[in-house]
Order: C-alpha cells, then structure tokens, then sequence
C-alpha cells in the first residue's frame, strides 16, 4: 500500500518486504529518498501490506507474522520499530489494512472478518480496546480501511463490497452504508481512500480505480472510474493523494509501479 504526505511519497513492498520513501513528484526510475529495510525492522518475513502516515508515525500491518509495526516518521536503513502490537492478546489475525487518528490505531483481520482497535500509543501484547466482528458486520475478507469524519471506511476483498461503520462501533455491529452491486464496478475492492469528499477505491480483479460520492451508498455508479491498458493499473492495492485531490496515486502490487493522475478525470 501507499501514503501521501508532505509532498513525500511512502510506498511499502509486500514481496519486497521494505518501504520506500520518494519525492511526491518523482517520476520514471528513480531512486527513492530513503528505504527502511533488513532484519531488525521485523517486515523481513511478514509480507507488510498496510501502511499509514500521520506527521509522526509509519504504521505497517504485518499480515503472515500477525503484528502492527510502528516506525519514525523519519526512520532507515535497519532499524527496529518504536512499537510493536503482537501476541495472543491481540487478537491480529492476518492483519492487511491500517488506519489512525489523533486517539486510535484501527486493523482489520482478513483472516476472521474483523476490525480491531487499539490506542493509538498501544505496544506490546495488548487486548484491542474495542472489535467489530460478527455476521451483522458483513466483513469479508476485509482489506484496506480509512477514518474519516467520524466513519471507518472498509475494502471488503471477498464480497465486492466498501462498508462504512461509526468510527465509535464495537461488537456485532451493521454498517451505516454499504457500496455494493453490479452499477457500482467494484472487483476484489483492496486500498481506498477518502479525498476531498470523493471515495476512491482500488480493484484488484479488474486493474481499475472507481471513484464515488463519499457520502452515497447502495448500487451506485462511481462519479468515474479508471481502466484500460494506457492506465498501467496491475493488480492495484494502495491509493492515495493530496488532500487538494489534484493528484491521484495508485500502487501496482504485481507491476511493483506507482502510477500518478489528475484526481478530478477520467483517463
């Protein structure tokens, strides 16, 4: 996955097992700013896919060693993390997607179809303040998650469906909206993100970005939706962006490239 901050673009490697910082407006082979890699970062064999910024922070999730990594924002080379959330106490079960705020760091499990939510200063084996699981959620497989004002918003991997909860929800709890059916073109949903009021999703299946109203829900069609072979899209996981919406990024699991676009077209 990837993040955008501060004119600097962090993108984490799954297979590679690394993150990558680049200048926002880096283009072509280039050489990143600054790489965190090696043993002591603990991402040597847990295949990171999550990856959040705040001004402070890299927070990874750890998906295949069941733990959440949180590094300087600055942090390279091989260097171990601040924090570290792991143990039976947990309960990271396949960690994927991460998110945070100024009080909470949130989770969610593609393994058991939760979202777990600890403090946002949590180490350690702790026990999650809070967990949204159960059949009421309709979680499937879920992916990439995002707070925002006051609603989590969830990539559901397994059902073709963005489901949006109360930032505040514990337990068996139903989603306020759901973004779900054929209008909607969402195939195997796995990064998203909300920019200036527009939700944007990434679709691993179909190698697209849709983008909606993020205030809608239902079986809605996006306001446009990137795809076709001048996009480079292959199997697409993170997306991100300026909060101004004018640049649009996308991470190619596959393609191991991160493609860039006006936020506002329709390529």
């Amino acid at each position: 996955e990837l993040a955008n901050l501060v004119g600097v673009m962090y993108v984490v490697c799954t297979d590679g097992h690394r993150v990558v910082v680049f200048a926002e407006d880096a283009v072509g082979d280039i050489a990143p700013l600054r790489i965190i890699e090696g043993p002591a970062t603990l991402m040597a064999t847990g295949d990171a896919g999550g990856l959040e910024v705040d001004s402070d922070f890299i927070n990874v999730a750890n998906y295949r060693d069941n733990n959440s990594l949180v590094f300087e924002r600055t942090a390279e080379g091989d260097v171990a993390p601040v924090r570290v959330i792991e143990g039976a106490q947990t309960h990271l079960d396949h960690p994927d997607g991460i998110a945070v705020n100024e009080q909470y760091l949130f989770v969610t499990n593609a393994q058991n179809d939760s979202i777990t939510v600890f403090d946002k200063g949590a180490d350690g084996n702790v026990a999650p303040l809070r967990t949204i699981i159960g059949a009421a959620t309709a979680l499937s497989e879920p992916y990439g998650i995002e707070v925002h004002q006051g609603r989590l918003f969830v990539a559901n991997y397994g059902s073709d469906a963005v489901t949006v909860y109360l930032e505040t929800e514990t337990g068996n709890a139903a989603p306020v909206r759901t973004y779900s059916g054929g209008l909607t073109a969402l195939a195997g949903p796995s990064g998203l993100r909300v920019i200036s009021g527009v939700l944007y999703v990434t679709n691993w299946d179909h190698n697209s970005v849709t983008a909606f109203d993020a205030t809608a829900g239902g079986n809605v069609s996006p306001l446009w939706r990137t795809i076709g072979n001048s996009t480079l899209l292959q199997t697409p996981w993170g997306v991100d962006g300026p909060s101004n919406n004018d640049l649009i990024f996308a991470e190619g699991f596959e393609s191991g490239s991160t493609v860039e676009w006006s936020g506002g077209s329709n390529p």
